[in-house]
């Protein structure tokens, strides 16, 4: 159950970073004149349809990591994850104008292309469409969870943490629909801006985390060590 706590906490604590770059999504959310229950009831649905797709992420990864975990090397992991989290958060600066860049551009347009489509309807389907489709969108943070699910038991736990890390962001989406007109764009800019130090922060701690140097909390020695066999006389 703490890794449940330490996905919703993660989901929650970073969801700031959901104001920054998803907010201009939340609240083009096409939720028509709706109001009252109906309203909450649209913007649920378009939630519901983004913690699927995490969990249905959170499974695969937990998969790949029970994987990782059988063949011994999964400290290994934490370190290349840290790695793939830090450049991950100095991707714009690394990568600017290189074809990588592009590439991710032209995924992200895809998407946003069947974002289009979908924004034209306000019905409960259009929306939980809307929902998956933000699930798949290029996210820090997203990554970081993801992180999490691969150092999980399994895919039932993975797709689990993934759930709760998304009920951890709700809260702020639903601020964002409701009260997003109150932020200015300086703010969301200001947030865009500090959210790749917190991911980057992450991904240390993955790093410290694998290289086990006995370090409470931050770096536990997982080497466990081997016990002299017990000898019959």
């Amino acid at each position: 159950m703490s890794t449940y706590f330490a996905a919703l906490s993660l989901g929650f604590l970073f969801s700031f970073h959901c104001i920054g770059m998803c907010g201009p999504i939340a609240l083009a959310v096409p939720l028509g004149n709706s109001t009252g229950f109906l309203r909450t009831g649209k913007m649920l649905t378009y939630n519901a349809g983004r913690i699927l797709t995490y969990a249905i992420m959170g499974a695969l990864f937990g998969v790949i990591g029970q994987g990782f975990h059988i063949a011994g090397i999964q400290q290994w992991v934490s370190i290349g994850l840290g790695v793939f989290i830090i450049l991950a958060a100095l991707f714009p600066a690394l990568f600017k104008g290189s074809g990588i860049e592009r590439k991710v551009l032209g995924y992200t347009s895809g998407l946003k292309n069947a974002f289009t489509k979908s924004f034209g309807k306000s019905s409960f389907s259009g929306l939980a469409v809307i929902g998956l489709l933000n699930g798949l969108l290029p996210c820090g943070l997203v990554y970081m969870a993801l992180a999490m699910a691969m150092a999980s038991n399994g895919p039932f736990e993975g797709a689990g943490m993934m759930v709760f890390f998304g009920l951890g962001t709700v809260p702020a989406m639903f601020g964002v629909q409701f009260f997003g007109h109150l932020l200015s764009e300086g703010v969301r800019s200001r947030i865009r801006r500090f959210v790749p130090y917190m991911v980057a922060l992450l991904g240390v701690l993955f790093i410290l985390r694998g290289s086990g140097l006995n370090i409470p909390y931050i770096s536990p020695d997982l080497s466990g060590g081997v016990e002299e066999p017990a000898h019959c006389h």
